[in-house]
């Protein structure tokens, strides 16, 4: 089989993450093949192993799967990532408990990291704290399995509303 050069630097690469990573790059890969994947382009949930299990009212439940791939340079899980999954906790609150039609989009967000990851599963839950015409406030808890709290989040969410 003839591979083209970028192809070659992608299997170089490939073979250079170790055991693990390599691990990770194909579960990545089945998660992005699965059934129903297919129709539509991956999604940023996708790539992160992020899983939305409790939306109810203005309250919500997302989970993610600590692993190499989400950890920075000190080995700890990034930063980025709990903004990520705090922002999805309290963001799923807040779409739910929109009239239909309307949308949201994250105004601003705060989070105190109290607490580091390395490993398991962490969950991070939403709810709505109040809701008015134009603006949504909400807040965010972060845990790890074994039910640290890893960090807190309060944000604001502007409503934009159909259009007539």
């Amino acid at each position: 089989m003839d591979l083209t050069a970028e192809e070659k630097h992608l299997l170089e690469h490939f073979r250079s993450l170790g055991e693990e990573g390599r691990a990770e790059v194909s579960s990545l890969a089945k998660r992005l093949a699965a059934p129903g994947k297919k129709t539509k382009p991956p999604h940023y949930r996708d790539l992160i192993g992020q899983e939305v299990v409790r939306v109810e009212g203005g309250q919500t439940e997302v989970l993610i799967q600590v692993t190499p791939f989400l950890l920075n340079r000190a080995q700890v899980l990034h930063g980025g990532v709990i903004c990520t999954l705090m922002d999805e906790a309290i963001g799923w609150a807040v779409y739910n408990n929109l009239e239909e039609g309307s949308r949201a989009v994250t105004a601003e967000i705060k989070i105190n990291f109290l607490a580091a990851a390395t490993s398991g599963t962490i969950t991070g839950r939403g709810r709505v704290i109040r809701q008015g015409k134009n603006l949504v406030t909400g807040e965010g808890d972060l845990f790890d399995q074994e039910g640290n709290h890893l960090a807190r989040g309060l944000g604001t969410w502007m409503i934009i509303q159909p259009q007539s």
